[in-house]
């Protein structure tokens, strides 16, 4: 490494001749121990460079008289700098400015070759050649500093991530995904931020910017925000900032932005916040909840509502809104009569409070507020008549939970969210058979999951009493259980057999019978062997060469093919159990009628309910173009039922959050289908689907 040559003091010695004795000699402390840890020269005159010295002793050193040097290619040991006060104590960093004390132009220089500090005596202390310690003449960009790498000890690299009187790091680029802006606090600086995976993530040198670019945060390095845990972001920037901004990862990209629109400025001890927590729109809020779950208080009671009533003798009322009430007193009353009175309540957005009441003695009742103001009724007409008889273990409930119509529902849920399958639920799953054991119908059936289509191996491995244990329990909860069959497309090694037997020299065309028998005859076998309600099939298509299996002057197409199938389907299957029902899934394709061989029209005379299979993962269908799709089937199936597929992953096989298919299900539902079909468990998260498609 090159050697700085530092001038040493010199000392005159004098004669006892009379003449003044030296001035004293000032001391100074020893400085050794201290190195250089991180620089960012100047880019120009006037323009903030710095240099990051550390105290790697155990003692606290003044740093009076330490000398800055530096040498270019055209000046060697040019002292630019001469610090007149400033301490370090041990294990710490110290940051040398050329706002802070006066360099000699041109400062600290982009252009150094090498830069060393010294004690106040001129004895080297430490310095960095960009020669010898980075191996070249390495000229930095904007925003990067030379640093040691690892920090105080490791060897000297160019670093995109400037940490004046930080630990050293050189930025690992980590990709940020679902995290959420849960919580804004303009006048006391923060911004809460949530991890809405299951996963660790990395934040360090991830960072919130302004809309006009002002840094409100960035995250230190190491900085981890747990799964379905809060940071809280502080910042001491002016509170107008905080109306936009955005944050991205180490790498520049967007992760999730926020802006305050036509919001007010929260007052003072407020903030923006969702509501409900994670989930809900930003409101401004008179509390600020840092880094715990948002909540707003009310004394205004409208919004709570009769949710649940059992004739087993209670009534359950909701807050069906984002804030605490609070209320001196509630009262039900049948008439004048008041039936329960309940004090000094405080219930939480979507709480639940449980009036024990005899409701056999009335046909309707009144939720009644602390001066007697009606909040709500509920009259037994209001329950949707649908066939099932009200008993002690049945309740009328709400679906979905505090806002839906009147259903009677198998499942009570006294004192908890609202869940139950109505009759003519339209909410299908796609189940595979490996799943079999481990599917939990009580888990799906409180998403609102009304129909299980479990595949046909369910029997073949797991035994027709594990079926049937399953489809008694659906019953139970009011579900339908389905086995979905294959027909046409076994496996790879099989491939896909034609319903047509083509023409072959003088033996005209005709349809497969002997795989016709056969496929019904396994649909005949399931129905003997447990008590499942419908038959499902798949592959009930050719695999795009229906058009090759035309023969006309033979009276055999394969829009034929198809179609006769179903009719024998019908004929067989509704013959053995007139209640069955029948459902097939098509392609998600509108007039490829010639490729695949169904014609949605011609198959609705014989199927109760057609599944389209228009998946984002095969499409990508935009959501116009989705409920386009979905009401062309729609209008073909006559007075059948549409339930349009949608998938539960990505075309990498990734699975969908919860929030992504609760999209795709509501925005089918603004079309002429019914209801929807995912295909399928264990790919991810299902939604709460209560009550969505309920009429």
């Amino acid at each position: 490494m090159k050697r700085f040559y530092f001038a040493l003091l010199a000392l005159c010695l004098t004669v006892f001749t009379g003449c003044p004795g030296p001035d004293p000699v000032e001391e100074y402390d020893s400085m050794q121990g201290i190195v250089i840890n991180e620089i960012s020269p100047s880019p120009g005159i006037g323009k903030e460079g710095w240099i990051e010295i550390y105290n790697r002793s155990n003692r606290l050193i003044h740093l009076k008289g330490m000398q800055i040097r530096l040498t270019s290619n055209t000046v060697i040991d040019e002292l630019v700098a001469t610090l007149r006060e400033g301490e370090i104590a041990s294990e710490s960093y110290y940051i040398i400015s050329t706002e802070d004390i006066y360099f000699s132009e041109p400062m600290l220089r982009a252009t150094f070759e090498e830069v060393g500090i010294a004690d106040a005596q001129g004895v080297l202390l430490n310095s960095f050649s960009l020669q010898y310690d980075l191996y070249g003449s390495t000229r930095l960009n904007d925003g990067e500093s030379y640093a040691r790498i690892p920090d105080i000890t490791g060897s000297w690299a160019v670093t995109t991530t400037p940490t004046p009187g930080e630990a050293n790091y050189k930025i690992t680029p980590y990709n940020l995904t679902n995290l959420i802006i849960n919580e804004v606090c303009p006048a006391e600086g923060w911004i809460e931020i949530y991890n809405n995976s299951g996963v660790d993530q990395r934040l360090e040198y991830s960072y919130i910017a302004a809309s006009d670019g002002t840094r409100l945060y960035t995250a230190k390095a190491g900085t981890i925000l747990k799964g379905h845990e809060r940071l809280v972001a502080e910042s001491t920037a002016d509170a107008a900032k905080f109306s936009n901004f955005t944050y991205y990862n180490n790498s520049d990209k967007k992760v999730v932005s926020f802006a305050a629109g036509n919001l007010a400025t929260p007052p003072s001890g407020g903030s923006w916040s969702r509501l409900p927590d994670l989930t809900g729109s930003f409101r401004v809020t008179e509390t600020a909840t840092k880094g715990t779950a948002n909540i707003s208080n009310t004394t205004d009671l409208t919004g709570l509502v009769i949710n649940e009533v059992s004739l087993s003798g209670w009534i359950e009322v909701c807050n069906t809104t984002v804030s605490t009430m609070s209320a001196s007193s509630l009262s039900l009353k049948s008439g004048s009569t008041t039936l329960a009175t309940k004090s000094s309540l405080s219930i939480p957005a979507g709480g639940k409070v449980v009036f024990e009441v005899d409701v056999t003695t009335s046909s309707s009742f009144t939720l009644c507020g602390p001066d007697g103001t009606t909040l709500d009724t509920f009259a037994k007409s209001d329950v949707r008549a649908d066939g099932r008889t009200a008993t002690t273990s049945t309740s009328w409930s709400r679906l979905p939970d505090g806002a839906g119509r009147w259903f009677t529902v198998l499942t009570p849920s006294r004192g908890e969210m609202n869940y139950g399958i109505e009759v003519g639920n339209t909410v299908a799953l796609w189940v595979r058979q490996s799943a079999t054991n481990t599917i939990s119908l009580d888990s799906l059936c409180k998403l609102g999951i009304g129909n299980i289509l479990l595949h046909e191996y369910a029997f073949k491995n797991y035994g027709a009493a594990k079926v049937t244990s399953l489809a008694n329990r659906a019953h139970e909860l009011g579900m339908t259980l389905h086995i979905w069959m294959q027909c046409f497309w076994w496996n790879d090694d099989i491939g896909w057999r034609s319903p047509v037997i083509d023409r072959s020299g003088s033996t005209p065309a005709r349809y497969d019978q002997d795989m016709f028998n056969d496929i019904l005859n396994r649909a005949v076998g399931y129905m003997d062997a447990a008590p499942i309600d419908g038959i499902h099939f798949d592959y009930i298509r050719f695999g795009g060469t229906s058009y090759k299996h035309d023969f006309p002057d033979d009276g055999i197409t394969g829009i034929g093919a198809i179609t006769e199938f179903c009719r024998q389907a019908y004929v067989k299957l509704k013959g053995k159990k007139s209640s069955i029902i029948l459902s097939a899934a098509l392609m998600g394709e509108t007039g490829a009628q010639q490729y695949y061989g169904q014609d949605p029209a011609q198959m609705t005379q014989y199927i109760d309910i057609l599944m389209p299979m228009a998946y984002i993962s095969s499409y990508s269908y935009s959501d116009s173009k989705n409920i386009s799709v979905a009401n062309w089937f729609a209008d073909r199936a006559g007075d059948k039922q549409v339930w349009h597929g949608i998938s539960t992953y990505n075309s990498n096989t990734q699975g969908l959050s919860a929030e992504q298919i609760y999209h795709d299900c509501y925005n089918i539902k603004s079309s002429r289908a019914k209801g929807v079909a995912l295909f399928r468990d264990g790919l991810g998260t299902i939604p709460d689907l209560n009550g969505m498609f309920a009429k």
